[in-house]
């Protein structure tokens, strides 16, 4: 069992490694075959977060073409995630505030397998996790770390949660304060950028932001040039796959 904190963060990283391809890892069927290994028989990956390790699995495995074995397994992972979003629509790990990162990543991984196997329970879930996420937008557009703080919004936090509400959106989720929030959370990442450089104040921030633009569909604004080229990203940074 990958239960210690550095495993922890280990299989996080293998999993989003294979998630944001294009990689070497993406394409090859014995690292993913090793990432379905570790999933525990109740549907989820072990770990100090499993929260965060089973969205990011599931986010890297649910790819076109499923054979019946893996699509089997693919439901249980997504059942253990709808069996742990809370009753107002967060997802987080229990006694624990909700971190942005584990709502964000849980609807991602969720609308992406809802988009390949759709079912009605999954439906439900994005609906609520998405009119969660909305509920606890700050004014000025952004997500803080901990979902519903009063602390100042994060940059890797509304990025990620941009991914994922347009992800929801795709997969049929649907709340009227949808398009003008992410409009707002798109324009609240740009105010970040620093117009001499084009990075954001770190490269993690740089990295989510690109993957959040180009989301929402600006792959060729500006901002979003000036962010991959000084940044030295590759073309598919965070690789948020063609949909």
């Amino acid at each position: 069992m990958w239960t210690s904190s550095r495993n922890s963060t280990r299989l996080l990283l293998f999993a989003l490694l294979i998630a944001v391809g294009p990689t070497p890892a993406a394409d090859n069927p014995a690292d993913r075959g090793f990432l379905l290994s570790l999933q525990d028989p109740s549907g989820c990956w072990t770990s100090a977060v499993p929260l965060r390790s089973t969205a990011a699995a599931l986010l890297a495995l649910a790819q076109p073409p499923l054979a019946p074995d893996r699509a089997r397994d693919l439901d249980r992972a997504a059942d253990w995630l709808v069996g742990r979003q809370a009753p107002d629509g967060r997802w987080g790990e229990p006694e624990r505030p909700a971190a942005a990162a584990d709502h964000a990543l849980a609807l991602w991984a969720l609308a992406d397998y809802q988009r390949l196997r759709p079912a009605p329970a999954r439906a439900a879930a994005l609906g609520r996790g998405m009119g969660f996420a909305l509920r606890v937008q700050q004014r000025n557009g952004g997500w803080a770390p901990t979902l519903g703080a009063t602390a100042r919004d994060s940059r890797p936090a509304t990025g990620l949660l941009i991914v994922a509400l347009v992800a929801a959106r795709e997969a049929g989720a649907t709340d009227p304060k949808l398009e003008s929030a992410l409009q707002r959370a798109g324009a609240q990442l740009l105010g970040y950028q620093d117009p001499r450089t084009g990075l954001l104040d770190h490269p993690l921030a740089t990295w989510i932001s690109v993957a959040a633009w180009r989301a929402l569909g600006r792959d060729c604004d500006p901002a979003t040039r000036r962010a991959v080229l000084a940044g030295q990203l590759p073309e598919t940074a965070l690789g948020v796959r063609a949909r």
